[in-house]
């Protein structure tokens, strides 16, 4: 019966700390030196990273994103971390820049970052709670 109770107790524990996370919904567009790389939307919890590629080969971008639900002047917003970057012929990651981007709920926002190496990236996104 102890077993029992005490199986209840973590699926309830665990079933509430899931439901506390909520999903967002991220429409992104990724451009990097003028040339369009990728827009994909992106179904993701809140506050947990999610990793996007796009090419094929050693010609591979990859975007991260942590997206975390904010309040900004008493509204809804996202808070978005980005990381965006490129695969070596041997797979390894080669971070091109690091972003952060604040907008309100379901409103485009834009941001673009030059890099030392002279790599302009940038990335647009429109984030909508769900």
């Amino acid at each position: 019966m102890i077993k029992i109770i005490s199986a209840i107790s973590t699926l309830v524990f665990a079933t509430s700390a899931f439901a506390g996370n909520r999903a967002i919904e991220l429409s992104v567009d990724l451009s990097l030196n003028g040339k369009h790389i990728m827009s994909p939307t992106i179904l993701m919890k809140d506050g947990e990273k999610t990793t996007v590629t796009s090419g094929h080969g050693a010609d591979r971008t990859y975007m991260e994103v942590i997206a975390t639900e904010k309040t900004l002047n008493n509204k809804k917003a996202v808070h978005m971390n980005f990381v965006v970057g490129t695969f070596t012929a041997s797979g390894r990651k080669t971070v091109l820049a690091s972003s952060t981007l604040i907008t309100r709920d379901n409103n485009r926002g834009e941001i673009q970052t030059t890099e030392k190496d002279g790599e302009t990236v940038v990335i647009s996104a429109k984030p909508t709670m769900k």
